[in-house]
């Protein structure tokens, strides 16, 4: 009902709206199943998935007729951070040399979020998901929550300790798109650029949830080049998103 009314908001102006599908993931193969018709049927550029789903990591072999259904039907996931569990909330940032809220934000946008979805995009790499579904594509938002700074190391450490066919590192230089989120710190996309190159980033305004300044301006204040700046803006979505059928 949710991706039938999407649907809808979407027809009253298709070139200017898109959207992603949401996804019974409890049922992968109805998940399948819906994906198919979403994308199909009703237009959408792919699904939105939100962390982990009964405490199972989306790298569990559960998941697996999702990640092929979306390479077979050449559409992306994007996979946004969710509420980490309590416990860990509890662990690693509840204090008592700070409030409530500011443990609340600690373990969520500030932080902890952040770091919990990018824990789960290296499960992905790590399971062999991508050596399985080659062209797969992941969306992740928030600068790759946290995962291109440390492409190196993993390479260096948990790179020799696992067998894929490509390094952590160029895995996920191929199969992941990262979008800014409306996160607009130029030494962000600076690392970004170095990590991932302009084929591989996509503009994103997390509005209403944020309200930064410069939003009309950021990339042309940043010393890109145009055909880097065109890139991210615009047609790297739309080549992935497949806007110009």
């Amino acid at each position: 009902m949710a991706n039938d009314d999407l649907a809808d908001a979407i027809a009253t102006n298709p070139d200017r709206f898109g959207g992603w599908a949401v996804l019974p993931v409890g049922d992968p193969k109805a998940t399948a199943a819906e994906l198919e018709r979403a994308v199909k049927e009703k237009g959408l550029q792919g699904a939105m998935i939100h962390g982990y789903y009964d405490g199972k990591f989306f790298d569990d072999p559960f998941y697996e007729p999702i990640f092929a259904k979306a390479e077979e039907l050449d559409v992306p996931l994007y996979f946004h951070p969710a509420v980490i569990p309590n416990d860990v909330k509890e662990h690693y940032y509840d204090g008592d040399s700070w409030s409530e809220l500011t443990a609340f934000t600690f373990a969520g946008a500030g932080w902890g979020w952040h770091e919990d979805l990018g824990v789960q995009m290296v499960r992905l790499i790590l399971s062999g998901l991508f050596d399985r579904h080659p062209n797969l594509h992941i969306i992740t938002g928030h600068w790759g929550e946290m995962v291109p700074n440390f492409l190196e190391r993993m390479d260096q450490t948990i790179g020799l300790t696992v067998q894929l066919k490509r390094s952590i590192s160029q895995t996920y230089k191929d199969n992941f798109y990262i979008t800014p989120s409306g996160m607009f710190f130029d030494t962000q996309l600076q690392l970004d650029m170095t990590e991932m190159g302009s084929d591989h980033l996509m503009y994103s305004v997390d509005y209403p949830y944020n309200h930064p300044t410069g939003v009309a301006t950021f990339l042309a204040d940043a010393g890109l080049s145009a055909k880097d700046q065109e890139k991210i803006a615009y047609t790297n979505a739309a080549k992935l998103l497949h806007l110009n059928k």
